[in-house]
């Protein structure tokens, strides 16, 4: 009886230890699959960043302003590839993580408000025919005097996509890009960004761009000088 009582002791600790190493070992993934998939979702993020964190949706004149809220686009919109808000949240959520979709969701497109001082106004808010029911969607609204953070360009070179680690259910990645300011002047940049597999997929889940910075060729220059 006593050995039985033993050897159930030592099946629910081995349980106990296997259960515990599974929760927290790093996760398994196939490299291929990973690069393949941030490869395609970093394609999308390009369309994203420029109009949530950059220069944004061009917009217009018409009798639909509201203060510094001018009608989108539609040409534009035409390109972007969407023409409602529900549409942009939608495209938002295929390439971004739940947690990083819902930050962008409670920053870009609502506005800040803490303690009941507004910080920030909601950058992009959909007009509807019937305000109330919310049905009809008549346009994009644009604030034209958003203070976006991306301000350059970012093309990256799609074939440095690379893995450089894990941690639990988070991959770490990185891509090289070239950086283009608005005086034209580009240094090559190494992006790195981090993915986690959801239910429908992966997903990107932290920011893909990055501004022009001269300090950081200043610092390699000195680098190199130290090497010398």
């Amino acid at each position: 009886m006593r050995g039985k009582k033993i050897l159930y002791l030592v099946l629910v600790l081995s349980i106990l230890i296997s259960t515990l190493s599974i929760t927290s070992c790093n996760r398994k993934y196939d490299e291929n699959e990973v690069v393949t998939a941030a490869t395609e979702l970093l394609k999308e993020s390009e369309m994203l960043n420029s109009v949530l964190f950059g220069r944004g949706i061009d917009c217009v004149s018409s009798n639909h302003q509201n203060g510094a809220y001018y009608e989108a686009d539609s040409l534009h919109l035409r390109e972007l590839g969407f023409s409602t808000v529900d549409e942009l949240r939608a495209l938002i959520g295929k390439t971004f993580t739940e947690e990083y979709a819902e930050n962008i969701n409670s920053t870009v497109l609502s506005p800040i408000i803490s303690d009941g001082v507004n910080y920030s106004m909601t950058r992009y808010y959909q007009l509807y025919d019937d305000p109330v029911s919310k049905t009809d969607p008549v346009c994009i609204m644009v604030y034209k005097d958003y203070d976006y953070l991306f301000r350059d360009s970012v093309e990256y070179k799609l074939d440095t996509v690379r893995v450089e680690g894990v941690k639990k259910q988070t991959l770490y990645l990185s891509v090289e890009a070239t950086v283009t300011n608005g005086k034209g002047e580009s240094q090559v940049r190494k992006i790195e960004f981090e993915m986690i597999e959801e239910s429908d997929g992966w997903r990107i889940n932290s920011p893909t761009y990055a501004n022009y910075n001269s300090h950081i060729d200043e610092y390699d220059n000195l680098k190199d000088q130290e090497i010398k």
